[in-house]
């Protein structure tokens, strides 16, 4: 009796042998491809966090062009950035003006946030640090001289 899957696997092997290079090649520009969009997608996430950490710091370093007694959002920043960002800028503005015990964590996080993507993108562009260390010694031999022990003793 003929085992028929044995057959089959001769037969697919016979098949696919001549494309067996190109299908490698498929497989590893498939995997390529997904790595390279799988840190696309970390590279935009990283773009937008870093943008948002950005507003939040530079919105709370407008506290000098708020009056520190004002207490609704300035018309100028709705008719500017419309409603939704000029309250926001607000509550930043207002927080960039409290003591740091007192303002919201928010600030201080994304503070942290927008210099950690600084130095990160920093130094990705940067020389890699080696830890190489080259010790050079140059030692003179002096010429040693043998004890010599006389017969007479």
């Amino acid at each position: 009796m003929v085992d028929v899957a044995r057959e089959v696997k001769k037969l697919m092997a016979g098949a696919l042998a001549p494309h067996q290079e190109s299908l490698a090649k498929v497989t590893r520009e498939v995997r390529t491809t997904d790595k390279e969009n799988a840190m696309d997608s970390l590279a935009n996430m990283e773009d937008q966090l870093y943008d948002q950490a950005i507003e939040v710091v530079r919105d709370a370093m407008a506290f000098g062009d708020l009056d520190p007694e004002v207490t609704e959002t300035p018309q100028s920043w709705i008719d500017d950035l419309g409603l939704a960002k000029a309250e926001r800028k607000f509550r930043n503005t207002k927080a960039g003006q409290m003591k740091s015990s007192e303002a919201p964590s928010g600030v201080k996080l994304a503070e942290k946030i927008a210099v950690g993507i600084m130095k990160t993108k920093a130094a990705r562009g940067a020389a890699p640090v080696l830890n190489l260390s080259l010790v050079q010694l140059t030692v003179e031999a002096a010429p040693r001289e043998y004890p010599t022990q006389s017969r007479d003793s």
